[in-house]
């Protein structure tokens, strides 16, 4: 734990020490952009490598574990070698998700970087891998990188579009969405629960929160506190007291464990990078800024970002690179034309 929250401090001094022009941000966006495809490639070959029995010479890309089981009714729990978490037998499916859609984001606003043709093949790819995953925030990230795409290019069909969208969500969900309104407390509750089981997790985190807003309970303390206020029964209650399961919300997760006061200092994060943006005047760093605060923001949202080692990487290491990096002005040109 020591180790992870440690990289709140040591990106920091990693970007000080660099040179801090433009060259060294294209450089950096470039590789993290053939490390992400280098990665899909690595989850595709070890997908084959284990669905083939080199024994028998047979393909099953069913897992073993699911072998007994009916192949079309798990299919949607990631038994399968190609999707989710197998896919993703590096790291975490959500945050390997984040870095996919975040690369496809350079790619689109930093078109000097490669060939038209390698950005349309690997963003497919990419964006294959991201419903790969199984991940939903990957999905949602996906898409709202296109409408911020069809936003930057054409507002007027972007607002019709969301309209749309809108009143046709409004009208399947209808039915829903009253039950939701009219309904007791409880009665919402277990029908929020049955959408996602996040309600339990967030509801819980609530309930710890208000017994230390101001200072929060600290790391270990939090965690134990909502393993005590979890359900015990069901398969929720169950995998609860199996494994640590943490807030899975970093707003709700830095809350617990640090209060009010670390809450206000994160968000003052984004504010600070909301002002750099601002102030920016490269068209290029400036959206692909945007994308990596509203990517974040998102993730922030379902999962606990902080817990996981890749996760902290991600935001401190392009956190400090799009703040504390100068823009150089003869370069920008030279990447504008």
């Amino acid at each position: 734990m020591f180790e992870q929250k440690a990289s709140f401090a040591a990106f920091p001094l990693i970007i000080f020490t660099l040179k801090k022009d433009q060259r060294y941000i294209t450089t950096i966006l470039k590789a993290f952009v053939v490390g992400s495809v280098i990665a899909y490639v690595l989850a595709i070959i070890n997908a084959f490598w284990s669905a083939i029995d080199f024994t028998t010479f047979t393909f099953n890309f069913v897992h073993e574990t699911a072998q007994d089981k009916d192949v079309l009714s798990y299919f949607p729990l990631q038994t399968n070698y190609f999707l989710g978490n197998y896919f993703s037998f590096s790291m975490q499916s959500s945050i390997l998700a984040l870095y996919f859609v975040f690369s496809i984001g350079i790619m689109h606003f930093y078109k000097t970087l490669f060939s038209k043709k390698f950005r349309i093949i690997t963003s497919i790819l990419l964006a294959l891998g991201v419903i790969q995953l199984f991940s939903l925030m990957g999905v949602l990230s996906l898409i709202v990188l296109a409408f911020y795409v069809l936003f930057l290019n054409n507002k007027k069909t972007f607002y019709i579009l969301i309209a749309s969208i809108g009143i046709v969500g409004v009208i399947v969900n209808k039915t829903r969405i009253v039950k939701i309104v009219t309904s007791s407390a409880e009665e919402r509750k277990e029908e929020l629960i049955k959408l996602n089981e996040r309600a339990i997790i967030w509801s819980t985190a609530v309930q710890v929160i208000s017994e230390s807003p101001v200072t929060g309970s600290g790391i270990r303390k939090a965690q134990q506190k909502l393993n005590k206020l979890y359900p015990k029964g069901g398969d929720f209650g169950e995998r609860s007291q199996l494994k640590n399961l943490h807030a899975h919300n970093t707003f709700l997760q830095t809350f617990l464990e640090t209060g009010i006061i670390g809450l206000g200092i994160l968000l003052s994060f984004f504010f600070l990078l909301i002002k750099k943006i601002r102030k920016s005047t490269n068209a290029i760093t400036k959206h692909i800024s945007v994308v990596f605060i509203v990517l974040i923001f998102l993730n922030f949202l379902s999962e606990s970002v902080f817990n996981i080692y890749v996760g902290i990487s991600f935001f401190m290491f392009f956190y400090c690179l799009f703040t504390l990096f100068k823009e150089d002005e003869k370069v920008i040109a030279q990447e504008l034309v």
